[in-house]
């Protein structure tokens, strides 16, 4: 008998000889930055974003965000002024 263990953040359960298919559907909801946009519309759980600032403005933070399995997108930068008068 095999006896297999899974543990996520989610969920735990014990699996005796069996085939399970688990199905964890995250949603981070939309991203909005101000003086920029996002690549993507997407917004569920592994979603891979891009953010580009509009003109004038300079990229504060990674412009990769991720959505995580908490349902929270990974750090968000913002689009600064930059600088110039």
């Amino acid at each position: 008998m095999n006896n297999v263990n899974y543990n996520t953040s989610v969920l735990s359960f014990i699996c005796f000889e069996c085939f399970v298919i688990i199905i964890i559907s995250t949603d981070c909801g939309p991203v909005t930055i101000a003086k920029g946009t996002v690549n993507t519309t997407a917004t569920t759980y592994g979603t891979v974003l891009q953010v580009y600032c509009n003109e004038g403005y300079e990229l504060s933070g990674t412009p990769i965000v991720m959505c995580r399995a908490d349902g929270i997108w990974s750090d968000i930068p913002t689009c600064d002024t930059s600088g110039k008068v």
